[in-house]
């Protein structure tokens, strides 16, 4: 499998997306890589409607139905894959698309492609096909084409000064030679339950290093991400380890120290010919033969830490309180009442609102893992206190204060990172990647207004992407790797960016004044004593 670090050129022609997704599709299902799915959706008008809401970012949908061997609920996408004629869910499912863009441009390194809508790659064509029809088909015959074809553009009927069909391209067109500066934001890998509730019947001991603490199969899937990471930016970053070169900080957890250096693994291995076998990244035991060489993690101690954690931040505390009382949180108390006193009733501990719920569902949720769950926690269970913790990551940071002490601060060093680089400040360093939480990614994630129902998950990562294009004006690409041990990152379009490619200077007018500057006084606390009871797995305050 090749896969490119690439420039891009973003089309100038004006996208107009239609404001309805009325292309339903009853009985059929259109699979490939989704950026979110939601479990509480439940009929198809309200997927479609989510779609709607999602603007150009969501280009297609599939509802599923229960019933189908696929988990039921809305799947929204970024491209519109083709149709599954031998898919088993035509009786459960229904899907729709949006008009797409007149110049769609893709990446076939991963499965699926990667579709890039409104972007044009022009240059380094070998063929030309005119009867082809839309643009996942002229995907799949670069696919088909094997390691000839890197790149196709598809482009219809109407596009300004253009020749329209599939175009199949040997290389993939380099735009700018100028290298870009990628900052990545990691979650740790797979992590032991942080807590257990009373009536819990595992022996604690069953966690070899005890609660909260990164896992084997936790290191292994970030062995796995830096082995992702040396791939993708492959031709930036020196194959050997050059300390001018990149720095990696880390928040001050076991867990988060240790997938730091994990993926460090991966991402300079001792060896030149290693590869970690995919069969060895889902097991739990560590290989003897794994090389390592030391390579520096930068880390502060957690009451000082503004940047990746909030434990010294009161004024989060107080903020995350004042949610807690909301009508928002309220309503979704009032939604789960009944799984709250069925918790209640086998946890021996009082449920008093979801946050309380969350901590139980992110106990439960990794014993599920290990096939370690009590009796109690039945199949309908688990799926309502997955769409807890989901539900939870989502409204946590709907509030645009609470996103911008959280996410902020990290927001703040990224661009002050590409300021250093495009001054020539930079002092030779190509890369940052910084190793934090769930919650880390959440919270940047709405700062950007692109968050979701969902929990990111172990091992996954947030790219930016600075790019030099040939009028020498800079933009940002922002993509997210939301699955774990996976290869197929998503791009996110950020809101009035209008692309995936967003210029540098809409993006420091969107969010640079909104950005946090003294976090010491913006964090002291507004409230004498709290309220709320603590929730265990999610810091709020040094209190």
């Amino acid at each position: 499998m090749w896969i490119y670090f690439i420039f891009i050129l973003t089309f100038s022609t004006k996208i107009v997306y239609p404001q309805t997704c009325s292309n339903f599709e009853n009985g059929i299902d259109r699979p490939g890589p989704w950026y979110a799915y939601i479990q509480t959706i439940s009929s198809a008008d309200a997927c479609c409607n989510l779609c709607n809401d999602e603007g150009a970012r969501c280009q297609s949908w599939v509802f599923v139905r229960t019933g189908a061997t696929i988990a039921p609920g809305c799947y929204l996408k970024q491209n519109i894959p083709p149709i599954n004629q031998a898919s088993n869910c035509q009786q459960y499912c229904t899907s729709g698309f949006k008009q797409t863009s007149l110049i769609i441009s893709g990446r076939c390194a991963y499965p699926g492609g990667i579709f890039e809508l409104g972007v044009d790659r022009p240059g380094d064509n070998y063929v030309r096909l005119l009867n082809v029809q839309n643009h996942p088909t002229c995907c799949a015959i670069c696919q088909m084409e094997g390691d000839k074809c890197r790149a196709w553009t598809f482009i219809r009927n109407g596009a300004p000064g253009k020749e329209s069909g599939c175009f199949l391209k040997d290389k993939v067109p380099p735009i700018s030679n100028v290298p870009c500066v990628p900052c990545t934001s990691v979650r740790h890998g797979e992590r032991t339950p942080s807590y257990l509730y009373p009536t819990n019947p595992n022996d604690p001991h069953i966690w070899p290093n005890g609660l909260g603490q990164l896992t084997v199969r936790g290191r292994l899937q970030q062995v796995s991400l830096g082995q992702y990471i040396r791939e993708r930016y492959s031709s930036l970053i020196n194959s050997t380890y050059v300390a001018s070169e990149i720095t990696v900080r880390s928040t001050d957890y076991d867990r988060t120290l240790m997938s730091a250096y994990s993926n460090l693994v991966g991402l300079y291995p001792s060896s030149k010919n290693f590869q970690l076998p995919e069969n060895m990244v889902q097991s739990n035991v560590w290989p003897e033969t794994l090389p390592w060489q030391p390579i520096p993690v930068h880390t502060i101690p957690k009451p000082m830490d503004h940047l990746l954690t909030v434990s010294s931040c009161d004024r989060y505390g107080d903020l995350v309180e004042e949610l807690r009382k909301s009508p928002r949180i309220q309503r979704l108390n009032n939604e789960y009442r009944d799984l709250f006193q069925y918790l209640e009733k086998h946890t021996n501990q009082s449920i008093s609102d979801i946050f309380i719920a969350w901590d139980v569902a992110d106990t439960t949720l990794i014993e599920a893992i290990y096939n370690v769950t009590p009796a109690w926690v039945t199949p309908p269970i688990l799926r309502q206190l997955r769409q807890v913790s989901d539900l939870c990551f989502y409204h946590l940071f709907y509030s645009s204060e609470i996103n911008r002490l959280r996410g902020g601060p990290l927001l703040r060093e990224i661009l002050q990172n590409i300021e250093n680089l495009i001054s020539n400040n930079a002092n030779g360093r190509k890369a940052k990647i910084y190793f934090g939480h769930d919650v880390t990614i959440s919270a940047i994630l709405a700062y950007l207004g692109v968050n979701y129902v969902h929990q990111p998950p172990f091992a996954s990562g947030l790219f930016f992407d600075l790019y030099q294009q040939d009028d020498n004006s800079y933009a940002i690409q922002l993509e997210y790797l939301n699955m774990t041990n996976s290869r197929s990152t998503h791009i996110m379009t950020l809101p009035e960016c209008f692309n995936a490619m967003c210029p540098l200077d809409t993006f420091i007018q969107l969010y640079q004044a909104k950005l946090p500057q003294d976090m010491d006084k913006e964090c002291e606390s507004t409230k004498i004593q709290r309220t709320f009871p603590r929730i265990h797995h999610v810091s709020f305050s040094s209190k």
